[in-house]
């Protein structure tokens, strides 16, 4: 079993969508695939279920709360090999057990039951840094840093990478900081291509790769807002845009990022 996750410590970089598609990704390579939501908000759930409100359904803090089997609440795509575990405001709560020293291994143990079950395990979680994004840091073995051109994301792609390297160092040995993905990137617009060019340098001081890139299209919001990935569209702009995701599910499945 593997766990990948997205991280950068600014919302609204395309860590959500970036984990929908790359789920997909990796089940048309016959991985199994589980999508586990730890946003309170529940952004991942809602486009996968394709409700408003997912406070019914049940979430990690209730496995840990209320004993259930984690088995027991997973959402199941088969036709895509993919799973998703659901989040809402309860998982707000998770935060409130993992903040002892003693717990920071919590989200790893829960995830145990699941290793045989599943080749890989992508945990959505929120942007900021907290315990919470800590502790998914310190359970994954693989994060990706989603780039977006913008100066906001840019002033938090250094404090970004230290922080990954700091749970590395301290709390997890075992991680790889697999790259930076360019997201929502238009190679036509000057200022993109000047975000793009610093995000290079600063990949290059930092002895990081560049991941597959992927273009600004509004077809991807579209279609996670209909709750699919762009895998799942046969159209040539779907297949363009599955392309990176794609390139990226084979070179995590053969073993291709250097960390």
């Amino acid at each position: 079993m593997n766990i990948l996750t997205f991280y950068i410590s600014k919302g609204g970089s395309g860590k959500t969508t970036c984990s929908l598609n790359m789920g997909h990704a990796l089940g048309e390579l016959g991985q199994r695939t589980l999508l586990v939501d730890l946003d309170p908000q529940g952004s991942l759930s809602k486009l996968m279920l394709k409700e408003s409100d997912t406070i019914k359904y049940m979430t990690l803090f209730d496995v840990h709360a209320r004993g259930l089997a984690i088995e027991d609440i997973l959402f199941d795509d088969e036709k895509h090999n993919v799973s998703l575990l659901p989040s809402n405001e309860r998982n707000a709560r998770l935060i409130n057990l993992i903040s002892e020293q003693d717990k920071l291994f919590l989200l790893k143990d829960m995830l145990e039951p699941l290793a045989e079950e599943f080749d890989w395990i992508i945990l959505d979680s929120v942007p900021s840094i907290n315990e919470l994004s800590k502790v998914v840091l310190s359970c994954a073995d693989h994060v990706v840093v989603p780039f977006m051109p913008k100066k906001l994301v840019y002033d938090q792609l250094g404090s970004t990478i230290r922080t990954i390297r700091q749970v590395k160092k301290f709390y997890n040995a075992s991680l790889e900081l697999t790259g930076i993905m360019p997201v929502a990137i238009d190679a036509g617009l000057k200022g993109d291509r000047e975000y793009a060019e610093a995000m290079r340098t600063l990949a290059e001081s930092e002895g990081l790769d560049i991941l597959p890139s992927v273009r600004r299209a509004a077809f991807i919001e579209k279609a996670a807002d209909n709750g699919k990935s762009v895998l799942q569209y046969k159209s040539k702009e779907g297949i363009e845009l599955a392309l990176p995701f794609r390139e990226l599910a084979r070179l995590m499945t053969e073993g291709g990022n250097t960390g």
